[in-house]
């Protein structure tokens, strides 16, 4: 666990920024997040969003969990996910606005893409 550190340098928070950012190189991870939004889903509805197996879903939110990115809480037998910081949503969302500005893409054909997705 990160403890609040006096000797805590720019360079430990780069470096501790770069491992953390490791997170957004997979593009399940991405969809993770991006399909949790604002809202709390269960591992079973994000496997099927995603359309890879529960268990390959909950091992991506094990790494997600262990960098803080999500938390989870479980009700009976099913486990809940949630996004930590809004924040880490924006990240990526502001990347992906980018990128479609820098390539030129179709934004509202994006748009409506993401939005019959989520759906």
């Amino acid at each position: 666990m990160l403890k609040k550190n006096l000797r805590f340098t720019l360079d430990d928070l780069f470096s501790l920024q770069a491992e953390f950012c490791v997170i957004f190189r997979n593009e399940i991870r991405l969809k993770i997040l991006w399909f949790l939004g604002k809202d709390e889903k269960s591992v079973g509805e994000i496997a099927d969003y995603v359309g890879v197996s529960m268990s390959n879903v909950s091992q991506h939110l094990r790494i997600m969990k262990d960098r803080r990115i999500v938390k989870s809480h479980k009700e009976g037998q099913r486990i809940y996910y949630r996004i930590t910081n809004e924040k880490f949503r924006q990240g990526p969302e502001l990347v992906r606005s980018g990128l479609i500005e820098v390539y030129n893409l179709d934004a509202e054909k994006i748009q409506k893409a993401l939005s019959s997705k989520a759906s």
